[in-house]
């Protein structure tokens, strides 16, 4: 066979081959000079099989030999918030709040030049990492990703899985613990406020997509020719605190949290915010707005729906919410 073009693929579509010819480490169009190369998700060579995804005979476009390209390294660590936590001076109601973890589960990263054409990258693409550790943890790298702009970028956090990889500071035995509730985050810390102090471990299972991510300057993320490219997925914990799902610029409370902790034994534990009407909340301090969001009705289905909102892009970056 002479070619590995089996039909005239669109102009998106061609685009999107490129990116998979290059990201797959085994495919029936090796005779393909330059097509393929590896992936190392979490720090080791990995393989994504295109033709599994596709089927053999769909697959059409192959990397011309004169095509350029870099590599894509990912990252992702917890902004200040969680690195020194959240001081008595940025609540309303005088609270700070310290992290001892800040366990996220997340990966499914893709690049594509649409939302609708992105293509995963990595063979073992989630990883659970501990933002409240210091510095960056290895998401992934891809190796000799087409040099060109990748308008989408979209990554995920979901449920943890058994084989994801483990950042810096976590463990089996946190893996064991988040799959034993179908856990994609856990939260645990203190809240003081002078004497009075609040513990709190919270899990939540949401899966959520980040789709079309940008910075103000661009959209999605630009591959230099022979160059590593860097993406840092920034966390932060503010939204947790956030008084507001709508509004732009949300205050920081905890006083109704605090109030949830009706046994008194220092704990606010999820069961609690969800005995906690968000209607009452609201009455108690005049806030907590739920905008267009349904289903919000309980202090813990607002945080819940907060938790979402944690994650971000390259710093001040942002990305499109999807629920999965």
């Amino acid at each position: 066979m002479s070619s590995c073009v089996s039909s005239k693929p669109s102009v998106r579509d061609r685009a999107s081959m490129q990116l998979f010819a290059r990201i797959i480490s085994w495919s029936p169009m090796k005779h393909c000079k330059n097509a393929v190369r590896r992936i190392a998700p979490h720090g080791t060579a990995g393989a994504f099989a295109l033709a599994l995804l596709l089927g053999a005979p769909s697959l059409s476009g192959c990397l011309g030999s004169g095509a350029q390209s870099g590599d894509l390294s990912v990252t992702t660590q917890g902004d200040v918030s969680i690195g020194d936590g959240l001081r008595a001076d940025e609540f309303k109601d005088g609270w700070a709040i310290h992290f001892d973890r800040f366990l996220v589960h997340l990966g499914g990263v893709a690049l594509g030049v649409d939302s609708a054409s992105t293509v995963p990258l990595g063979a073992v693409p989630y990883v659970l990492v501990d933002l409240a550790v210091p510095g960056a943890n290895q998401v992934l790298v891809a190796e000799d990703v087409i040099a060109r702009e990748w308008p989408a970028f979209t990554y995920e956090v979901r449920p943890v899985r058994a084989n994801a990889g483990l950042g810096g500071g976590v463990t089996d035995a946190d893996l064991l613990k988040m799959r034993s509730v179908a856990a994609s985050m856990l939260v645990r810390g203190v809240a003081t406020k002078g004497a009075v102090q609040k513990t709190f471990e919270w899990t939540f299972s949401l899966a959520s997509a980040y789709e079309n991510c940008r910075t103000v300057e661009s959209k999605g993320v630009r591959i230099e020719a022979n160059t590593l490219t860097q993406v840092d997925l920034t966390i932060t914990a503010r939204p947790l605190f956030e008084d507001d799902l709508a509004a732009l610029k949300p205050n920081l409370r905890f006083e109704p949290i605090a109030a949830a902790d009706v046994n008194g034994d220092g704990a606010v534990s999820m069961a609690e915010l969800a005995s906690v009407k968000l209607t009452d909340a609201r009455a108690s301090v005049g806030f907590y707005g739920t905008g267009t969001y349904v289903g919000v009705v309980t202090l813990r289905d607002f945080i819940a729906a907060q938790a979402r909102l944690v994650a971000g892009f390259r710093g001040t970056g942002s990305c499109q919410l999807k629920r999965l």
